[in-house]
């Protein structure tokens, strides 16, 4: 949504101007349903939801910087009811409804809406990655889909986006016409009908009726893409939409085919044929033929906003999917787990075991371990899953015991007793069991639920078969937001910087997180780690730090905002911008002492004399970098960039330029210089819970997010002066040692130099790291450890649980930086996603 003043904003969301309403002045420039997740300009709508009522949590949000808060009449106390910053309206969640309806006025390109039982956010988000390079295109992020996910969607689309794809869901009748009110798709996709209808209508008629109702108002320039044929079997003809209709294999449907699938170690292969003769290899890295259709129907959906073969085999060469709920793990013992985030919907079930065989590829058995969420299942759901496990021959079932797994054990005994159902009091004796079933080349196959970023069950699973893995708190990135978001101040804007992979850990899913905390922007440093970001549905705004002349048409696509730090790019954009319908916002960066990229003072003058001349680029930002920030000793030397920087900032304004962003401090300049903060900061480091250094661990407090563990595999009991590791740079003391070994080394972020030095963490005590740490393993002192043992859990750095070993400590002791160690961790190190 574009900036708006409190104003309009509440003429919108109202409908008419507000009757003696007094608001603030403000600027809109976001919205928000949660306290704590606050953009800069935010307007905070207080919604009552089955739990919790956003009413109670006013009085937070407008202190974490919200601009102002939609209110129900009466429903805050007096001493908010007169404060400047509240707008009552009837219902907030109409007046969110209204608000959207209002921008997608404003929007130029053309909406195209995914509806269906399955497989929504995985056809979209292909489409959106398979238009990526072609069209500037947006995607409702995650499974943004419900009545208020919609809108929400809707706001963040960009005004000027060529094709916006939104994600639609429901669960009862009446609320699609809600929905179709709000979006008016020009362009409808609906990839199956299923078995949902059990859940809130009579029949299947009466849910594709609901369904279709959203391609009501498509004219004869739209369509309505089917994924399959099952909805023209439960309608009339009479009763479907008047637009032109397509089924995605229909004889005669001139759409893109992908022919039979072979699986390999990658994923599924297929030969895509298109209309006008042209075919090629396609790779999409999932086990999941349904999965592949939900691909093929986003590839239809491509063809049919225009486009060509060439670049639809060039974007599919090699998909992998980000939505997809699947997840294959494998142990180094050649056991697969696959954890597939899913309702108990029997379909999607029998979809999960056929993904699973393909996995195991006939060498192993594959094993179903349902969760513990099956309660929400109705007895003909009930019956109906049972006959998908025996019917896909799962070679045994593992539960927690209740009341919905018994009337599941009773009914699949009844149709096959030979397949066993296994009950299990906890979490603990179901693992236990599990791990001594499974054998080389089996796989287990965990239904996790929805609701949570990994289930418990499949967390404890990967712990067990994982030896080496980085748990990542997700809460604790929203704390340390709302830690920055009040150091800064509600009129701040805030950037969370996720180059080199989010430091080392994984862009996408901090991004989200720290998208969905309330960030105003992301930095990365090239055009592929933007571009990664938005085919994965990012949205806010994202800065390219390091952007390169020759990328300057991919950070244009995929809507990235390009830093000018050299003569070349500067070039670039002056001579690209110039075929551009809209002006090309950029962000130019003045070299203030660090002397690694920018332009210095006297060259920035002339480079913003040239902006100012090119009307199709527009000055959005003007930033720099401090060097010292973090040292105490050189404050005098931050004082001098900060007033060089204000000399450009001043000599912008008497070209002309007004309202631009201007940032310098990153996550130490914040903490030690609020009066640098200007309009924006970029954090990086801190948004882990790490400090740069001691200045700023003595200032400010921070959650830490990482934890790197390990287990011991390995005892041994070692005589006096026998010696450790390559090398034997370890003598064992008079007395005698012991030992234990750990399966991680120099290739899964354990410094060679931590040798003899460095410690770790097992059952709360710090044993030392001795003899030279090995590329894949390391051995550690259990003298002084009797709780150590084969199984122990071994903290490496980070946090786990109530155990600390302080990045900032490792990297102190081994004259480093913090940022060295977390780029540093291996591939091969497991990330696992915790949120408390």
């Amino acid at each position: 949504m574009d900036a708006i003043s409190a104003t309009t904003f509440a003429q919108v969301v109202h409908g008419s101007p507000p009757a003696g309403a007094t608001l603030a002045e403000a600027t809109i420039r976001h919205v928000t349903t949660h306290s704590r997740r606050i953009h800069s300009g935010a307007a905070f709508f207080a919604l009552r939801g089955d739990q919790t009522d956003g009413h109670d949590f006013v009085a937070d949000a407008l202190q974490n910087g919200a601009a102002l808060a939609v209110v129900a009449p009466g429903r805050v106390g007096a001493a908010l009811a007169g404060d400047g910053r509240m707008l009552e309206v009837d219902d907030p969640l109409r007046a969110l409804h209204r608000l959207a309806e209002w921008w997608r006025t404003q929007l130029e390109g053309r909406v195209v809406a995914i509806v269906g039982s399955n497989g929504k956010t995985i056809t979209k988000d292909a489409l959106v990655h398979l238009l990526a390079d072609e069209r500037t295109v947006y995607g409702s992020p995650g499974s943004y889909n419900s009545q208020l996910g919609v809108p929400l969607a809707l706001l963040q689309c960009p005004r000027g986006c060529e094709v916006a794809v939104l994600e639609l869901a429901i669960s009862r009748p009446g609320e699609m016409a809600n929905l179709e009110r709000i979006v008016r798709p020009d362009c409808v996709v609906m990839t199956n009908l299923g078995s949902r209808w059990r859940a809130g209508f009579r029949d299947r008629a009466h849910h594709a009726r609901e369904l279709l109702s959203i391609a009501a108002g498509v004219g004869p320039d739209g369509w309505l893409l089917l994924g399959e044929d099952d909805v023209l079997d439960a309608l009339g003809d009479d009763e479907l939409p008047g637009c032109p209709r397509l089924v995605l294999g229909g004889a005669g449907a001139p759409l893109p085919g992908f022919g039979t699938p072979r699986y390999d170690r990658v994923g599924l292969v297929v030969q895509a044929r298109f209309p006008d003769g042209r075919s090629g290899r396609v790779c999409v890295h999932t086990p999941s033929e349904e999965i592949l259709a939900d691909v093929e129907l986003a590839a239809g959906a491509a063809w049919l906003l225009g486009l060509g073969s060439e670049a639809l085999l060039q974007a599919a060469h090699d998909y992998a999917p980000t939505s997809t709920r699947m997840e294959v793990w494998r142990s180094p013992g050649g056991i697969t787990l696959i954890r597939d985030v899913a309702t108990p919907d029997p379909i999607a079930v029998g979809s999960a075991i056929r993904a699973a065989k393909r996995v195991a590829g006939g060498r192993g058995r594959t094993v179903v371990v349902l969760d513990e969420h099956l309660d929400e299942v109705d007895e003909s759901a009930t019956h109906a899953l049972a006959h998908v496990l025996v019917s896909e021959a799962a070679a045994s079932v593992y539960g927690v015991d209740g009341p919905a797994r018994r009337r599941l054990a009773s009914a699949v005994s009844e149709l096959d007793r030979t397949l066993p159902v296994q009950l299990f009091e906890g979490v603990s004796e179901l693992r236990g069991a599990l791990l001594d079933d499974l054998e080389v080349g089996d796989v287990a196959l965990v239904q996790s639920p929805p609701s949570a970023p990994i289930g418990d069950l499949s967390a404890e699973l990967m712990e067990s078969m994982a030896p080496t893995r980085l748990y990542m708190e997700m809460s604790a990135i929203e704390d340390n937001v709302s830690t920055f978001r009040r150091l800064v101040g509600p009129t701040v804007r805030l950037l969370g910087v996720v180059k080199a992979l989010a430091y080392g850990t994984d862009s996408v899913n901090v991004a989200g997180a720290l998208e969905a905390a309330g960030v105003d922007f992301l930095g990365v440093s090239g055009a592929d780690e933007g571009a990664a970001l938005r085919r994965a549905g990012v949205t806010v705004p994202i800065l390219a730090l390091l952007g390169t002349g020759r990328e300057l048409r991919k950070m244009v696509r995929h809507r990235l905002t390009p830093v000018i730090y050299s003569p070349e790019l500067l070039e670039a954009v002056l001579d690209g911008g110039a075929g551009l319908e809209e002006p090309l916002r950029v962000h130019v960066e003045v070299d203030t002492g660090m002397h690694r990229t920018g332009f210095l003072q006297s060259e920035a003058v002339e480079v913003l004399r040239r902006l100012r001349d090119a009307p199709h680029v527009q000055l959005e930002g003007l930033m720099t970098h401090f060097a010292c920030a973090d040292d105490p000793a050189e404050d005098e030397f931050t004082e001098l960039q900060i007033a060089r920087f204000e000399a450009v900032v001043q000599t912008a304004h008497e070209l002309g330029f007004r309202d631009f962003i201007r940032h310098a401090g990153a996550t130490a300049g914040v903490v030690r210089f609020p009066h640098a903060h200007f309009d924006m900061v970029r954090v990086g480091l801190g948004l882990y819970g790490v400090h740069p250094s001691e200045a700023t661990r003595s200032a400010v407090e921070l959650s830490p997010v990482l934890g790197l563990v390990s287990r011991i595999v390995e005892v041994v009991d070692v005589a006096a002066g026998e010696r450790v590791g390559y090398g034997g740079t370890h003598e064992i003391p008079p007395g005698g040692g012991r030992l234990g070994v750990v399966p991680a080394g120099y290739h899964d972020c354990v410094p060679r130099h931590l040798s003899n030095v460095g410690s770790v963490m097992v059952a709360g005590v710090r044993c030392r790291i001795v003899g030279n740490v090995s590329m894949d393993s390391m051995v550690i002192d259990l003298s002084h450890c009797p709780g150590g043992h084969v199984g122990s859990d071994v903290l490496i750095l980070g946090r786990h649980g109530d155990w600390r070993v302080p990045l900032e400590d490792i990297a102190g002791l081994i004259d480093t930086i913090p940022y060295e160690l977390m780029v540093r961790i291996g591939p091969r190190v497991q990330r696992i996603f915790t949120s408390h």
